[in-house]
């Protein structure tokens, strides 16, 4: 594994490298004519026909192509009733004043939705998510056979938006390289979840010696009723030697923790400080080695329902390299948004952008994200 010191400097690069390019390009860009933007800025074939079917059923008999069960439905339509499995397909030929361009194939669901192309899956589809370069670039007139299986979450599932959009040759490998990005998401540090809780306990229970080995087990997460009530939560933990691959002894540690609605949070008798909804705190250093941490929570409901929702530790190097990531991840978002927004986008900066993430991630060739993914866990 490379250094964690090299991967921060290395991520920190990147995220200099386009606010200094960028930075310029935009500069120019706001000194040209002011454009009117189109209601679509690029060519869009929108796909509302599809044949649907109910049930759990292989791939290769949905690509079968046999018309017995399958019946046709426009986009959008709420799906309610007992079945828990929907399929879509349809036919599909790329028109022909697409050729020469990108075409990225978008499919979103509210439900969890799996994308096939001609019986070999594509992607995974959600209400946030669902996009993939088709061709790079398009001929024209290319056919070929989709189909998205869709399994029921809630009361009111839909297929809400199936579209192929022409895009400037060259943003389809834009998008593939800035995908990478996600590889190299920092992870989201341990979470502490089990705890003792009692409903209007006394503010004594903040003290670390408070005895609380009569109370009732929760998690967190789990909520109760009674509005301008309150319940205090305790728990110890042993902190490890690692917070995902970051050494712990001698760092600070970060605890993040969201309540609903307020109260307050103490660490071995100490309050660090109050919390409204959500708050992090540094945690004092220790030197002795794997040290056992009395955490107590005071959680006051004001309306509704109460609870604490998480507790999460994270090292401080870990805090900087996700912010480092949320910096780099915000300005590939914006250069993405030029791209698909602007009706004429300037191709030189397409490739600059392209290049630029190209070079870097070139540069080592140890350089992989699963190295980097510090996978959540939890300490309990």
């Amino acid at each position: 594994m490379l250094k964690l010191q090299y991967f921060s400097s290395r991520l920190f690069s990147i995220a200099l490298v386009f606010n200094l390019s960028f930075a310029a390009i935009f500069a120019q860009e706001e000194k040209q004519n002011i454009i009117t933007q189109p209601f679509d800025p690029h060519p869009v074939f929108e796909m509302l026909r599809w044949q649907i079917s109910y049930g759990q059923k292989t791939v290769e008999s949905i690509f079968s192509l046999t018309n017995s069960g399958w019946q046709e439905e426009t986009l959008n339509n709420a799906w309610q009733g007992e079945q828990t499995v929907k399929w879509f397909r349809r036919q599909v030929e790329v028109p022909r004043h697409f050729a020469g361009k990108d075409v990225i194939l978008i499919m979103r669901t509210d439900g969890a939705g799996t994308v096939f192309m001609d019986g070999k899956k594509l992607f995974n589809a959600g209400r946030l998510h669902g996009r993939h370069v088709l061709l790079a670039p398009a001929k024209g007139g290319e056919k070929f056979t989709l189909a998205l299986r869709m399994g029921k979450r809630g009361y009111d599932s839909r297929f809400f938006q199936a579209e192929l959009h022409a895009m400037p040759a060259g943003y389809g490998d834009f998008i593939t390289t800035a995908a990478k990005i996600r590889n190299l998401q920092p992870g989201a540090g341990i979470e502490i979840k089990k705890f003792r809780y009692k409903m209007a306990a006394p503010d004594s229970a903040a003290q670390k010696d408070y005895p609380d080995s009569h109370w009732p087990e929760t998690m967190t997460g789990k909520s109760w009723p009674g509005e301008f009530q309150h319940a205090w939560y305790r728990t110890q933990f042993t902190l490890p030697d690692k917070i995902g691959a970051f050494s712990v002894a001698g760092k600070r540690i970060r605890l993040f923790t969201s309540i609903n609605d307020k109260g307050e949070l103490w660490i071995d008798g100490e309050k660090m400080g109050a919390v409204e909804d959500d708050a992090s705190f540094l945690l004092p250093k220790y030197s002795a080695a794997n040290p056992t941490i009395q955490l107590a929570v005071k959680v006051v409901n004001v309306h509704g329902t109460g609870d604490l929702r998480y507790v999460r530790l994270l090292t401080e190097e870990e805090f900087s390299l996700r912010h480092k990531y949320k910096e780099l991840a915000g300005e590939i978002d914006r250069i993405d948004r030029y791209f698909l927004r602007h009706p004429q986008p300037e191709p030189q900066w397409l490739q600059m952008a392209t290049n630029g993430l190209n070079a870097i991630f070139a540069a080592d060739s140890e350089l992989d994200g699963k190295l980097f993914r510090s996978s959540s866990s939890s300490i309990h």
